[in-house]
């Protein structure tokens, strides 16, 4: 087994049947997915879930954003930042059209940046679009925009911001009419829906004649359903699947997302014992993440002191050691500070991300090695959300997702991050200010020393304690290959082919 180590490291109420009529291709021509999700919306500005698969097949953004922080242009010819950073001239791609016909101009990628900027629909990714002052379309080729962010928070919002159909924005959740390498024929609410090759697909065709996402909410029955062949493709799998079907002949395993969540422990810093900073910094003190990554989450964990992605090596510079392991240094500060015999609640919801409810087991006995025992809660996901949102807790078995984006994107779209509204009570005018400076236009010196100032608040505060990367796996029958992954792990199906 090996363990990366590094510091950074609408609903749909009726069956939707499309106009065109269902295409009548072998079964051996149809990539056959199977989720525990179903698919209630084809907005892919909300990025659920449940359309995590769906999304790649129907849409298109203006580029993508690869694993080595590179950015590869899709809808986009090209982009051209002025001088100051403060101006990006996007040339679109001729020749592209939607499902419908109709062709894509620079008004549906300004019509779809100002969407996602609408709290209704884009709460995703709303902070990135706040970043864009103004957009505007010289001509069906050309978007402007005028920007008050940093471009690599820029560069994650042209990822995450799929272009739609400007001409029906009524239609936008139940039609799917994008640009995209297959397009919608048949919805079936909780159990199929079915995409077809789009003919007119502006890239390369792909390989499979259609792709059907087929809703299979039990695990077991999903994986016998691979095993036995009736589906050829599991998006996510979870490590006691993975090990399931390990020695299986025909299916193969592997990992779409290394970074795509991270599993962190979360304090409320204004209530309770874990207000108490030295507390906070003892647990952290406490946290044996090799022992976490190696027993919980096994083959794939990044291990992680700040939260940043692995390839945010400049962000961690001179923080190597800054996450030790040492029960002897937490023992001494909590008896330093009276803390001995503090009880803390310790709240999870394990039944609904069972690596949770393993990590808190093996922090629970840490931290009763330096006698601060605590008493583990275990919740529903739904409980236990509330329970956060209400600040209602002490100390968390929590997880949060984006672990591979920019640390720019970080700051701003996880809600442990943010320098108001928290949850965690944490609150800095200095960490605040930081924050606006990294993910602005500010000099590079400038962001420079903010970047330090924001590790050295992060590790002191300790209101939030990444342990380890949980990544996110995925299993196939070997006809499939060349499946491809979005830095979140959703699965890009366009670049598949069937043997």
């Amino acid at each position: 087994m090996t363990i990366k180590t590094s510091i950074v490291a609408l609903a749909l109420g009726a069956t939707l049947t499309v106009a065109t009529p269902m295409l009548a291709v072998a079964q051996e021509d149809i990539l056959r997915v199977g989720q525990s999700v179903d698919l209630t919306s084809f907005d892919p500005t909300q990025l659920r879930i449940g359309s995590y698969t769906s999304t790649f097949l129907l849409y298109n953004s203006l580029g993508r954003l690869m694993p080595d922080g590179s950015f590869q242009l899709e809808l986009a010819e090209s982009l051209d930042w002025s001088e100051d950073g403060k101006t990006l001239t996007i040339q679109l791609r001729d020749g592209v059209t939607f499902h419908d016909g109709r062709p894509m101009t620079a008004a549906d990628v300004v019509f779809s940046l100002e969407y996602a900027a609408t709290p209704e629909v884009g709460a995703n990714v709303l902070p990135l679009a706040r970043l864009i002052a103004s957009v505007e379309a010289p001509d069906d080729r050309q978007v402007v925009l005028t920007v008050n962010g940093s471009q690599a928070a820029i560069l994650d919002l042209l990822d995450l911001v799929f272009i739609i159909d400007s001409a029906n924005p009524d239609a936008i959740a139940t039609s799917g009419n994008g640009t995209g390498p297959y397009r919608l024929e048949n919805h079936e609410p909780g159990r199929m829906t079915r995409f077809v090759r789009n003919e007119n697909y502006w890239g390369e065709a792909p390989d499979a004649d259609g792709v059907d996402i087929r809703i299979v909410p039990d695990a077991q029955t999903a994986v016998a359903q691979l095993q036995s062949g009736a589906l050829d493709f599991l998006p996510v799998a979870s490590r006691e699947t993975i090990d399931q079907l390990a020695n299986v002949n025909g299916v193969v395993t592997g990992i779409a997302a290394p970074e795509g969540r991270v599993l962190d422990l979360l304090m409320n810093v204004k209530d309770g014992p874990t207000a108490n900073p030295h507390l906070r910094q003892a647990i952290n003190l406490a946290i044996d993440r090799i022992r976490i990554a190696s027993d919980v989450i096994g083959e794939g964990g990044v291990l992680k002191c700040l939260p940043w992605a692995e390839r945010e090596i400049d962000r961690v510079a001179g923080y190597e050691d800054a996450c030790r392991y040492d029960l002897e240094a937490a023992r001494a500060l909590v008896e330093e500070h009276g803390l001995a015999g503090t009880e803390v609640e310790f709240m999870t919801f394990a039944p609904a991300v069972p690596e949770l409810g393993g990590m808190a087991q093996i922090v629970q006995y840490s931290l009763g090695e330096i006698g601060i025992p605590t008493r583990i809660v275990d919740l529903s996901e739904a409980a236990a959300t509330q329970r956060y949102r209400d600040s209602d807790f002490e100390l968390e078995s929590h997880t949060f997702a984006r672990g591979g984006r920019s640390a720019e994107a970080m700051l701003l779209t996880i809600v442990p991050f943010r320098p108001a509204n928290n949850f965690s009570g944490i609150a800095s005018e200095q960490y605040a200010t930081d924050v606006g400076i990294v993910t602005g236009n500010a000099a590079p010196d400038e962001v420079a020393d903010a970047w330090t100032r924001i590790n050295d608040f992060m590790l002191s505060e300790a209101w939030i304690l990444p342990v380890v990367s949980l990544p996110i796996r995925w299993a196939s029958s070997e006809r499939v290959e060349n499946v491809s992954f979005n830095l979140d792990g959703m699965p890009i199906l366009a670049t598949a082919t069937l043997k």
